[in-house]
């Protein structure tokens, strides 16, 4: 606790000389839905899944929270969730928050009015991290789960310099449970280069 707490105190002392100088300036956060019971990772942009069209009732599935596009490392993230007890009512039993950063530092909860910010005690490298998972007990029903910002730090994530200085993430994919998922920034597109092979190959049919 002593060294989020002082890696935030830091970070927000470098925010106003230098909060559009860190090195994530591309940096964009998303959601990746997988099953609790057979958890399939997302590892590149590519394999991102925020969407579950037909989910099964009664079963646990994790609603990932990730970070892409980084440049380089980083040490700390703030963000909110979607409250799905209080703005989806009876879709899902009341979630809990798995932070995945090493060491285990967190301080708030992603589904309150506030949001949580956590750290890592090392640093994480770019360009790709998962960095934490919803685990939602599906009951039945429709739910869209965004990407909020944090009430005292929106969208901060630091990254890896002494001291660590802020960059501002852009979300990029919001979540869908049993619906579409709300759409995510304005020109805040990740970088999924697979995408152009595959319209390619999908244009080559009409040829």
């Amino acid at each position: 606790m002593k060294y989020l707490l002082l890696t935030l105190a830091i970070a927000a002392l470098a925010v106003p000389a230098f909060g559009q100088e860190g090195n994530n300036t591309t940096v964009k956060i998303f959601m990746h839905f997988t099953e609790d019971a057979s958890p399939t990772v997302a590892t590149d942009n590519a394999t991102v899944v925020n969407e579950i069209a037909t989910p099964t009732a009664f079963t646990t599935y994790r609603g990932y929270v990730g970070l892409t596009d980084l440049t380089t490392g980083f040490t700390v993230v703030s963000f909110r969730l979607t409250n799905a007890t209080v703005d989806c009512p009876g879709v899902f039993a009341p979630p809990s928050f798995v932070n995945l950063m090493p060491g285990n530092l967190a301080i708030g909860d992603p589904f309150d009015a506030t949001g949580v910010t956590i750290a890592s005690t090392e640093c994480l490298t770019a360009p790709f991290q998962m960095i934490g998972y919803a685990s939602l007990f599906y009951l039945g029903g429709a739910c869209a789960i965004d990407i909020l910002d944090h009430a005292d730090y929106p969208r901060w994530v630091v990254d890896c310099q002494e001291p660590g200085v802020v960059n501002y993430y852009c979300v990029w994919l919001n979540g869908g449970f049993g619906t579409t998922a709300n759409a995510g920034d304005a020109m805040c597109e990740a970088n999924t280069p697979v995408e152009d092979a595959t319209w390619g190959g999908i244009k080559a049919l009409y040829r």
